[in-house]
């Protein structure tokens, strides 16, 4: 069925109808005046054919042929001929002649314009002059009142059931329009999403701009988006809204995430509290880590259209998100070290180069370094193992970013030294985080599993050394900090003769 339809052109198929129910009024009209007038009866021969036959003729014509052109426009002219001489052959009778002239004018101008007017009406009198000739050209206007009654009707029916299929083909392409304007606007969306993707540097900056994209899809709508614990529902580890959403429903939906223990279904529903909607959750399908997305969206009812587009939007997020999570972990494993998680060496170079050339621009703005050696490595590893000095260095490690300001890095300078960058910080600044950790780091004490599967308690040492870049060279800091170190070392073990 949907095959045949769609061979049959468009306008066969609008005028159709209209001609189908005009032809037929005008058949009983014209019908009722031939019997009226005493008119031989061989007169309905012709039109049943017209009238009657020739409508579905032309419509099955075009059925059968399955071609793209049609031949209505043909058919078109063909009936404004005909027209033509009906009007002559029933003496121009009042109604049913201004009937047939203005289903003429109207059909050929709705389809075609001025130009198809102009050519139907030529046609028309054409028709009209021919059959004139044929059956001469008596003036009887005037008919019977409940005939030119019917033929009234008849009109106005006729013009009614053509600016009715008009404008059902009107809202047709209007609707076809828009499905094409939001599929574009979600295609748009979408690559916005994808671009986010390549561009966003953390999960704020991807989670609020997809969230955005969202409203630009449907604006009469609000979203949100949580990360739950997989294994701790009750437990949110992150939460975004779009702007619109004020702090009181954020609130509200929060609670009501907590408070659900149990893997939402897609399309969940959480009821309004009366002041405002309730919010559809929608659960992300890709994996991120231990993490479960919820997508939020609020509204009272959803179509199956905004179903099927949320889905698109949704897996384009987990994607993006996936993407995100991916980079960064690339990211971090080029730039940290893989024992400790503190900055590798790599990432030390490109950040003196970076707070250098900060401050050649602003030589007002200076910055430290604090070099940190871990004494007795060596130790550890021969009497106890690999496995309890690399747990030594991750201590150190954790021990120094905890004592460390935010602004502050940690980087892993080599097998037991550490770097800390203390960025637009004095030297006495740089003291003071040394000296912080000496008291909450050096001398530490540590349980340490040793390889004979027994266990043993060792203090922390460290020697540390600090410069600053308004007192050394840039390209000397670091030597400067590491021969201070040295002799912070190597105070350490005179006072301590027994160690060495």
């Amino acid at each position: 069925m949907a095959e045949r339809k769609r061979t049959i052109p468009r306008l066969t198929r609008v005028n159709y109808p209209p001609r189908v129910f005009g032809f037929g009024a005008t058949f009983v009209a014209i019908g009722a005046l031939v019997v009226d007038r005493d008119w031989s009866l061989l007169l309905f021969i012709p039109l049943t054919l017209f009238f009657l036959v020739y409508p579905h003729l032309i419509y099955l014509a075009d059925r059968l042929r399955r071609a793209n052109t049609s031949l209505e426009h043909r058919a078109m002219m063909f009936d404004a001929f005909m027209l033509g001489g009906f009007t002559a052959l029933i003496e121009f009778s009042g109604w049913i002649s201004y009937t047939l002239l203005a289903a003429t004018i109207l059909n050929n101008t709705m389809t075609g314009g001025l130009r198809q007017l102009r050519n139907a009406m030529a046609l028309y009198l054409a028709g009209l002059g021919s059959w004139g000739l044929v059956v001469g050209f008596d003036w009887r206007p005037e008919a019977p009142l409940p005939i030119e009654i019917l033929t009234m009707v008849s009109l106005q029916c006729y013009i009614l059931s053509t600016a009715w299929v008009f404008y059902t083909q009107n809202r047709r392409l209007n609707a076809i329009k828009m499905d094409a304007q939001d599929k574009n606007t979600l295609f748009g969306v979408l690559l916005e999403l994808r671009s986010l993707s390549d561009h966003a540097e953390d999960l704020d900056e991807l989670v609020e701009g997809a969230l955005r994209q969202f409203r630009v899809l449907q604006p009469d709508r609000s979203f949100g988006f949580v990360l739950r614990d997989s294994n701790r529902l009750e437990t949110l580890q992150f939460a975004a809204f779009s702007e619109d959403m004020v702090e009181s429903q954020r609130i509200w939906v929060l609670r009501r995430l907590v408070r659900a223990r149990q893997n939402l279904p897609d399309g969940y529903y959480l009821e309004g509290d009366g002041q405002q909607n309730g919010y559809f959750v929608f659960t992300l399908h890709s994996p991120i880590n231990l993490s479960q997305g919820l997508l939020l969206v609020q509204a009272k009812r959803l179509s199956e259209t905004d179903t099927k587009t949320i889905g698109l939007l949704l897996d384009q997020l987990g994607t993006s998100l996936a993407n995100l999570l991916l980079t960064q972990e690339l990211k971090k494993a080029a730039e940290r070290d893989a024992l400790t998680g503190v900055y590798n060496r790599a990432s030390l170079d490109r950040d003196l180069k970076a707070v250098e050339s900060v401050r050649q621009h602003n030589p007002s703005i200076d910055y430290s370094v604090v070099l940190v050696d871990l004494i007795g490595l060596k130790r550890v590893n021969d009497h106890y193992g690999h496995e309890a000095g690399d747990r030594l260095i991750s201590t150190v490690a954790e021990g120094l970013s905890a004592v460390s300001r935010r602004g502050d890095r940690v980087y892993r300078f080599g097998g037991d030294e550490f770097v800390i960058l203390c960025q637009d910080s004095t030297l006495e600044g740089a003291q003071v985080l040394g000296e912080r950790i000496d008291r909450l780091v050096r001398g530490r004490e540590m349980t340490l599993e040793t390889e004979q599967g027994g266990s043993v308690t060792v203090p922390i040492q460290l020697s540390l050394g600090v410069a600053n870049s308004a007192h050394d060279p840039a390209r000397e800091l670091l030597k400067k900090a590491d021969e201070r170190m040295y002799a912070d070392k190597a105070h350490w073990y005179e006072t301590n003769a027994r160690y060495r």
